[in-house]
């Protein structure tokens, strides 16, 4: 603009075409050790966040400290007003998950999106009644969903398709292909003293910090036919999931105690395999083979970086191993009770 120009600037009336929200609460979380920032205009969504985001607590001097700047959360409630809450409820609508270069786009139904700048690691967005009234798809979503891709694109983050439990200090991270059995699994060893780390979402720190695996444990969803192996399920009710199959949602905390741990150092890497016949066993996987049997789900239109494959080749360094299991999961957790303990001895003779 020329110098001694003047432009008067037009607005738009409230709720116009263009309208900006906002926020009049805030909350600092710490999902994977990270500092995220939560801002929205509606306490309900922070009392959904603290009982998901609200359980990881600050990281503690040995497992370092932030040097980046905050995650950036902001979520508004929006009210189409046009349809009843009932007939979009009826319609169960599944997210939507689209991405270009380093921005995300997720949607569900006509008004609940939120875009996303991976590499800046902030998102905003409006949720609607229908979604925010449905606990679940609105957590798995909006919040724990958004904070892992957030994580592990714009903070060095691991993603790993796979389950982990941990007991006596040692970590098992469970790799498998869908219908592998490895929530069914997971839930088997909570029943008989382990903790979970994750159901199926795994983050690993990526070197040169300290690696650690982290999860978000505090549920584990499974197919409603699990209650022949756990009877005490008959009751529940199954709930649809973001992928349109429906499962019982178990919260652990309120059946078990001491049921879940957010973080644990890293472990054995298990490549689950069911078998038809003969007896479970494990079988050590080469190098070579368990990377090429190691599965990366890398959807971003980001570079795949150096440090995140270096973080993949230490944790398959620690030695894998190939789970054949036949029979029932109580069967299973029996073999990796001895493997376990076996793991434990081997640590001991080391250190004398």
């Amino acid at each position: 603009m020329r110098q001694g120009m003047l432009r008067k600037l037009r607005g738009l009336p409230p709720n116009g075409m263009l309208e900006e929200t906002e926020p009049t609460y805030e909350r600092l979380y710490w999902p994977m050790g990270e500092p995220l920032l939560l801002q929205t205009s509606d306490p309900v969504f922070l009392e959904m966040a603290e009982q998901s985001l609200g359980r990881f607590r600050p990281p503690e001097p040995q497992h370092g400290t932030p040097s980046h700047s905050l995650l950036l959360l902001r979520l508004f409630p929006h009210d189409l007003g046009a349809e009843s809450l009932a007939s979009r409820q009826a319609d169960h609508p599944r997210p939507i998950f689209r991405t270009q270069r380093h921005l995300l786009y997720v949607s569900i139904g006509a008004g609940s999106t939120v875009v996303a700048d991976l590499e800046r690691g902030e998102a905003f967005g409006f949720i609607a009644p229908e979604v925010a009234h449905d606990a679940p798809l609105f957590r798995t979503t909006f919040l724990e969903g958004l904070s892992l891709i957030l994580l592990t694109t714009a903070r060095q983050f691991i993603p790993l398709h796979a389950a982990a439990v941990v007991k006596g200090g040692v970590s098992l991270i469970l790799h498998g292909r869908a219908g592998t059995g490895k929530s069914t699994l997971a839930y088997a060893c909570v029943r008989r003293g382990y903790q979970l780390l994750s159901e199926d979402g795994l983050l690993v720190k990526a070197p040169p910090e300290p690696m650690r695996l982290w999860g978000i444990p505090w549920w584990i969803h499974l197919l409603p036919d699990a209650t022949r192996f756990f009877p005490e399920l008959a009751n529940e009710r199954p709930k649809l999931q973001i992928n349109g199959e429906w499962k019982f949602e178990i919260e652990l905390e309120s059946r078990f105690l001491h049921a879940t741990t957010n973080g644990a150092a890293p472990g054995q890497v298990l490549f689950l395999e069911r078998c038809a016949s003969g007896v479970t066993r494990f079988e050590p996987l080469p190098l070579t083979k368990a990377s090429d049997a190691f599965e990366i789900v890398w959807p971003w239109g980001l570079d795949w970086t150096a440090s995140r494959e270096e973080g993949v080749q230490r944790l398959l360094e620690r030695r894998a191993y190939r789970f054949l299991m036949s029979g029932p999961p109580d069967e299973a957790v029996d073999a990796l009770d001895e493997f376990v303990t076996q793991l434990g001895n081997q640590s001991q003779a080391e250190h004398t």
